[in-house]
C-alpha cells in the first residue's frame, strides 16, 4: 500500500490523498477472503489525524471475519542493513486468531550497509572498501 499519504516527509494527507489505497486493500481482502494478510506502511499511518480512517478499515475487516493486530517493527532488529521503522497490520480469519506470532528480534545481527557489502566492494581490490 503506498506510503506517501502517511509519510512525515510528504504532506500526510492520509485518506484525502489520491494515492491512498488502504480501503482498496481492505476491499481486496474482503473479495479474496485469504486466510491471512499483511499490510505494510510507514509509522505515520498511526498518527492521530489518521486514527478514524485506520479504525474504519479495521472495523470493515472485523465485519468481514478478520482479527487484526498492529505491529511496529524496525528492520535493523531483523539483521537488515537499514534503520527503517514500519507498521504492519496483520490479519487472520477469526477462526485462526492467535495463530500468528511476530518473529523474534535479533538486534545483535544489526549491521550497516558498509559491513553488509564489504566483501563485494573489496572483491576486485577496491582500496576504499575499508573506509
Amino acid at each position: 500500500m503506498p506510503c506517501q499519504p502517511y509519510s512525515s516527509d510528504g504532506n500526510g494527507l492520509g485518506k484525502n490523498d489520491e494515492r491512498d489505497l488502504l480501503l482498496e486493500g481492505v476491499r481486496a481482502v474482503k473479495e479474496s477472503q485469504p486466510r491471512a494478510f499483511i499490510f505494510e506502511n510507514v509509522e505515520g499511518l498511526l498518527h492521530g489525524k489518521h486514527a478514524d480512517h485506520v479504525a474504519h478499515a479495521l472495523r470493515i475487516l472485523s465485519k468481514a471475519g478478520y482479527s487484526s493486530e498492529i505491529h511496529r517493527i524496525n528492520t535493523r532488529d531483523y539483521g537488515i542493513a537499514q534503520d527503517r521503522s514500519r507498521i504492519l497490520i496483520v490479519g487472520l480469519r477469526k477462526g485462526l486468531a492467535g495463530a500468528f506470532r511476530m518473529p523474534p528480534k535479533f538486534p545483535q545481527l544489526a549491521t550497516n550497509i558498509g559491513d553488509a557489502l564489504f566483501d563485494l566492494m573489496a572483491a576486485n581490490g577496491w582500496s576504499g572498501a575499508e573506509d
